[in-house]
């Protein structure tokens, strides 16, 4: 996608620069959450499956500066990074 920008004084630089942020903006929006979508699918596929329930508690949530992706099952740190009696099966990291 290509931007023409028309400027005529100062005050027409600036309203193009207020333009040209939220166009930026939008497409960062949009790159930070096509990787969160992409974190999402791997982890999923990385993810140990018993009953599902870890793989299906794996997904992300906009939040004010980007995008939060997380596995919400009870045990979900427990299989990530392990115990002393269980080894890691890290599906994150």
């Amino acid at each position: 996608m290509s931007v023409k920008i028309q400027i005529k004084g100062v005050k027409g630089l600036a309203r193009a620069f207020r333009n040209a942020s939220g166009l930026v903006s939008d497409k960062i929006d949009k790159a930070i959450a096509k990787n969160a979508a992409e974190m999402v699918a791997t982890a999923k596929e990385l993810a140990p499956v018993d009953e599902g329930e870890l793989r299906d508690s794996i997904g992300s949530t906009k939040i004010e500066n980007g995008y939060r992706v997380e596995a919400t099952a009870p045990h979900a740190g427990f299989v990530e990074w392990g115990t002393r009696k269980m080894a890691a099966s890290p599906y994150f990291f």
